[in-house]
């Protein structure tokens, strides 16, 4: 089975990843990396009480949005 098939990705997606195409979706990706067993994690230098509320809300959007 291919890494394609395994993360529910496209041959075309993972072909445009593999070859570093600098608009291919994060979440895909993400995905991806899940299917080979890659873990990421994301460390934002920011404490949440210096955010206003707008950017609060939108940071929770972003990483609710994050589909694995």
């Amino acid at each position: 089975m291919s890494v394609a098939s395994l993360s529910s990705n496209g041959t075309t997606f993972l072909s445009e990843f593999e070859n570093g195409k600098p608009t291919v979706e994060l979440g895909r990706v993400l995905r991806v990396l899940d299917s080979l067993g890659i873990a990421v994690t994301i460390d934002i230098p920011i404490e949440q009480e210096s955010l206003s509320d707008a950017q609060r809300k939108r940071m929770s959007q972003i990483i609710d949005g994050i589909d694995l």
